[in-house]
This record gives structure tokens, sequence and C-alpha cells, in this order.
């Protein structure tokens, strides 16, 4: 029997993120870090700010339908995808590029 096909289903995150005020056009973003805590995902906000980053961060339980409880770091949102890697190559970190 296919009973037990349902529990191993792999869990698919799916964003919700909606920036306010911002015209409908695709815009894309990078989600770069998780953190636990919420202060250091503010200091790297911060940092990538200082450095000329259009960045921000939020709580993954109130943006998607995961209930992990972490802060994600990302980049954008940009117009474009290439515009997108331009500024994520200069990151030496792993990164998800993810349409809105």
């Amino acid at each position: 029997s296919d009973k037990g096909m349902e529990e191993t289903q792999e869990f698919v995150l799916e964003y919700n993120l909606n920036f306010s005020g911002e015209d409908e056009e695709v815009k894309n973003i990078a989600i770069t870090a998780s953190f636990e805590e919420e202060f250091l995902a503010k200091v790297m906000v911060n940092d990538l700010k200082v450095k000329g980053y259009k960045c921000d961060y939020f709580f993954l339980p109130n943006k998607s339908n995961s209930k992990e409880e972490v802060y994600k770091v990302f980049i954008g949102p940009y117009d474009t995808e290439e515009e997108t890697n331009q500024w994520t190559k200069n990151l030496e970190l792993d990164f998800e590029i993810i349409k809105l």
C-alpha cells in the first residue's frame, strides 16, 4: 500500500513575501543567512547596508509556511535576476534567489 507515502513527502518551503508600496512588477530577492537571534540578523543587515546593499530581514514563520523560528536576511528586492546576481556575486555567502 502507499499509505506511507504521505509522511515521507518532502516539506516544500513556500515564501509569502510582499513588499508593500512596490509596483506589481516581479522583483527578485536573494535570501542569504539564517539566524536564531534577531539582533544577529540586524547586525548583518546594517553591515550590508554600509556596503551599499539593499537588504533587510524577516522572521521565517511570518513570511512562509515554515515553523522554523529563524530570521532570514535577504538582499533586494531588485528588478531583475541579473541585477540580483551582480550584487550577490560580491558576497561570500550561499543564497537562494526568489521571484516575488
